[in-house]
């Protein structure tokens, strides 16, 4: 830093000669002064950036050791709570469940990570305890296993507990302990008395997973696609006022009790092909947005869809309902397919509106058939249906768009009367009435 300084004092010097010309030795030695001062004051300015550049890079390796540390601190805690959930013994599961809870709750780059871990746990091969506990004269290796199992059934509730509490929203949210963002993959898992109401997952797959006892969905949301593909749902399933964002799958999926989807929003398609519901199955208000498939599915009881909104196509074919089928005023935004349907009990569309095709070929209705004020305002088939029971029919028809009124569409008998009327004043078109043998409108 010297040879910096006195260079700039020269020149200081130099500057201060050729610009004021001093003559005296006085004013040559004030001179003198007045470059020293220059210099030294620039000296004390290098110093200053110097020393400044010092103290920065001694802070920044100081934060960088201590993100490092940090870092290791994380992982190590990570580490032996992982290890800890692989005990043989439930005390010590326990408590790695809740140090990986803590650690995610302080640590928001390590949720995902940590939900991961939780999830691959509850996706491990589980056996649960017999209803029956051992009596005191039983051998003692049946006893140690229903403890055993008993004792991972509480870890296992816990983990669930814990996941759940993270991700509930609506009014048992709470800012400080809400994981927001987060993926949740329980492909295979067995769930027990899940309780996942109020919560809101990302993605989320739940396919060929297990629930045992009642699952719980109320007013959850699924911000991107839901995967319930073969899930078993041996007791009831509620997923009320749900809401999905993606598509959502529940192909194959098998509900041996009640299956409540009332009021539920799909923003994307609805998947339900093959599905069997061996309870009542309702979806009376749901709104599809997307397609909804339910293409061979089987509802042993009855299907519920009173006033539910189908915006994108509705593909019914090769579906058998058992008992009665409630379709009143619901809405088919769009094509409709029933193509060899079959109805065991009471088919009721009282109201419902249809606003592209609606396909009920070969469809079969061995109970009576409700389409009492039902409005079709494009093409509608109904050839080859077969009616065992009554059928009630004073249907609207739109004249001036469907095809084959008076041919193949019709079981034998069926008839349209033209009428100057309209469903609503405010529908355009040319309408009539379609009516069953012997009747006017």
């Amino acid at each position: 830093m010297v040879i910096p300084v006195i260079a700039l004092t020269g020149l200081a010097a130099w500057l201060l000669v050729i610009t004021t010309h001093p003559t005296k030795a006085a004013e040559r030695i004030e001179l003198v002064k007045t470059a020293l001062a220059v210099g030294a004051g620039t000296g004390g300015v290098i110093t200053l950036i110097l020393a400044s550049r010092r103290q920065w890079h001694t802070e920044q390796a100081q934060l960088g050791t201590e993100h490092d540390a940090a870092e290791r601190r994380i992982t190590d805690l990570y580490t032996k709570a992982a290890d800890q959930l692989g005990s043989d013994k439930a005390p010590v599961r326990l408590a790695g469940l809740y140090a990986l809870e803590r650690l995610a709750q302080d640590n928001p780059a390590q949720r995902q990570t940590i939900v991961n871990v939780m999830c691959a746990y509850l996706r491990m091969p589980y056996i649960p305890p017999a209803e029956q506990v051992p009596t005191d004269d039983a051998p003692e290796s049946d006893q140690a296993r229903f403890e055993a199992r008993t004792q991972e059934h509480q870890v296992r509730h816990t983990a669930q507990r814990i996941l759940a509490a993270h991700l509930r929203t609506g009014r048992d949210h709470v800012e400080a302990v809400f994981w927001p963002d987060v993926d949740v993959d329980f492909t295979g898992a067995t769930l027990i008395d899940l309780d996942f109401h109020n919560c809101h997952m990302r993605a989320a797959s739940f396919a060929r997973a297990r629930f045992i006892g009642d699952a719980s969905f109320t007013e959850a949301r699924f911000s991107d696609d839901a995967r319930f593909n073969g899930a078993q749902f041996p007791s009831g399933a509620k997923f009320t006022g749900s809401q999905f964002a993606g598509t959502a799958m529940f192909a194959e999926a098998y509900f041996g009790g009640r299956a409540w989807f009332a009021d539920v929003t799909f923003a994307g398609a609805a998947w339900f092909v093959r599905a069997q519901f061996e309870g009542d199955a309702g979806f009376d208000r749901a709104r599809i947005v997307g397609d909804a498939g339910f293409v061979g599915a089987q509802f042993m009881k009855g299907a519920r869809f009173g006033d539910a909104r189908f915006i994108g196509k509705a593909e019914f074919g090769l579906a058998q309902v058992s008992g009665d089928a409630e379709f009143r005023e619901a809405e088919f935004a769009s094509d409709a397919t029933f193509i060899r349907a079959r109805f065991a009990g009471v088919a009721m569309f009282d109201e419902a509106q249809f606003a592209g095709i609606a396909m009920f070929a070969e469809t079969i209705f061995d109970g009576d058939a409700r389409f009492s004020d039902a409005v079709f305002a494009g093409q509608v088939k109904f050839d080859r249906a077969q009616f065992a029971g009554a059928v009630h029919l004073a249907s609207w028809v739109r004249l001036d768009v469907s095809t084959g009124l008076m041919g193949y569409a019709w079981p034998p008998g069926w008839k349209v009367v033209d009428t100057s009327d309209r469903p609503d004043p405010s529908m355009a078109g040319k309408w009539g009435r379609l009516m069953p043998p012997d009747r006017t409108p």
